[in-house]
C-alpha cells in the first residue's frame, strides 16, 4: 500500500469537533480547526461514535479547503468504531449512515485514500479532545495562524450538518437527495 503523505488527527465530544491535518514525513501541523456542532445531540452518548466519525469528515473537509487531492493519509483517533468505519468505508450504525455517505463522497471527490487507521489512547489524544470541548488554541500552544475558521465557512458547516444522526434516511429518495446536496456543496 501507498505510504501516507498526511495524517488526520481528530476527536469529538457531544458538543464539538477538533481536527488537525499533519504533513508527513516530518509530522508538521499544516492546519487545524475546532467546530461546535451545528446540530444538537442532546448529550445522548449513543451518538458519540457518530460524532467521532463526523470529526473524520471534518478532517477531509480541511483537506478539501487546503485544495489537496490525490493523496494517501493515516487516521489517528481514540475511537475504535470511527477508525474501523473509515477503514472499511462502511458503518454498523444507522446513526452514522449519513456521515458515511458524506465521508465516501468527499473521499471520492478528493481521491483521498486511507492508508492506515491507528488507535491513539485517549490520554494521548488530549489536544483534539480539548479543542472539541471549546478550549482555545492559545491554551493549547497551537499557532493561531494555522487555525482554519470553520465557523465562517458556510459550505463546511452545511456538510457537517448533513451528518446529523437525528435526520433519518428513510428511503432511496432521501439517500439520493443527500448525495446530490453533498456533491453540490463540494463543487462550490
Amino acid at each position: 500500500h501507498q505510504p501516507a503523505q498526511f495524517i488526520i488527527r481528530y476527536d469529538a465530544s457531544l458538543t464539538g469537533l477538533g481536527v488537525g491535518l499533519y504533513q508527513m514525513p516530518n509530522n508538521r501541523l499544516v492546519i487545524y480547526t475546532a467546530l461546535q456542532l451545528p446540530f444538537s445531540v442532546d448529550n445522548d452518548s449513543s451518538n458519540q461514535n457518530t460524532m467521532e466519525f463526523t470529526a473524520v469528515v471534518l478532517g477531509l473537509l480541511l483537506a478539501w479547503r487546503t485544495k489537496l487531492s490525490d493523496f494517501h493519509y493515516d487516521l489517528h483517533g481514540d475511537n475504535r468504531s470511527s477508525l474501523a468505519w473509515a477503514q472499511s468505508d462502511r458503518v454498523n450504525s444507522v446513526l452514522a449512515r449519513k456521515a458515511n455517505i458524506i465521508f465516501t463522497t468527499i473521499s471520492m471527490h478528493l481521491n483521498a485514500n486511507l492508508a492506515e487507521a491507528e488507535h491513539i489512547p485517549g490520554v494521548f489524544n488530549t489536544m483534539f479532545d480539548r479543542l472539541s470541548r471549546g478550549v482555545s488554541p492559545q491554551e493549547l500552544d497551537l499557532d493561531p495562524l494555522l487555525m482554519y475558521n470553520a465557523t465562517a465557512d458556510d459550505a463546511m458547516i452545511q456538510l457537517v450538518r448533513l451528518c446529523n444522526p437525528a435526520d433519518p434516511l428513510s428511503d432511496m429518495a432521501s439517500h439520493t437527495a443527500l448525495l446530490q446536496h453533498c456533491t453540490s456543496l463540494l463543487l462550490l
